[in-house]
This record gives C-alpha cells, sequence and structure tokens, in this order.
C-alpha cells in the first residue's frame, strides 16, 4: 500500500519557496519532497508547483489547492465547536458523522490547459 501525499508537504514547498527548506522543515529529504509534489500533481492531474533554478513557486491550481488546505483545520473546528454545543444541548444524542462537509480539494484546482 502506498502511503498518500499530504498537504503539509505542498504547504511547506510553497511557504518557503525551495524544496530543501521545505524538506529540513518537515525532517525528510529532498527527493521525498520531490516525490510527493509529483504524486499531488499527477493524482490531481495538475501542475501545482513551478520550479524556476532553485525556487518553487505555486501555480493557480497550485494557489487554490493551498488556500482549501489551510481553509481545513478551520472547517473542522468549526464542525467540532458546533457538535460540542449540540452535544450541550441534547446529550442524549451524540453522533460521530460530521455536519459540516469539507469540499474535496480536487474539485477545487481547474484542470490546467496545455498547448
Amino acid at each position: 500500500m502506498h502511503a498518500q501525499p499530504q498537504p503539509p508537504v505542498l504547504l511547506e514547498v510553497v511557504e518557503r519557496g525551495r524544496f530543501p527548506a521545505a524538506a529540513r522543515r518537515l525532517n525528510l529529504t529532498q527527493p521525498a519532497i520531490s516525490l510527493q509534489i509529483r504524486k499531488f500533481e499527477r493524482h490531481f492531474g495538475v501542475q501545482l508547483i513551478e520550479r524556476l533554478g532553485k525556487q518553487a513557486h505555486a501555480t493557480v491550481p497550485g494557489r487554490e489547492f493551498v488556500k482549501a488546505a489551510q481553509r481545513l483545520p478551520r472547517a473542522r473546528s468549526r464542525d467540532h465547536a458546533s457538535q460540542n454545543e449540540n452535544n450541550a444541548e441534547h446529550p442524549q444524542r451524540r453522533s460521530g458523522a460530521s455536519s459540516t462537509a469539507i469540499p474535496r480539494i480536487a474539485v477545487l484546482a481547474p484542470p490546467v490547459q496545455t498547448a
């Protein structure tokens, strides 16, 4: 079974602007970071990072992915707060299901057109 690429890898590359800097921050090797980014790009069918020399910049779909990934923790926090309030009001009704639908990131990234 193959490990799924993790959003923090892309977020670190975009934030730091370089693969080696992201690798150091995540305690991974630079090739491992590159592999994760390639997996993301293949999975979503879009280029997420533009490599310019030693610099790495998010493409338009990459920026949309980053925005969506950054919203996930906030959506989860709101969901947990809402669920805790609901449980406090109605202790007999406890649900493990999430009431907030978190959109799939793949839907947010538009396909890249090639010439």
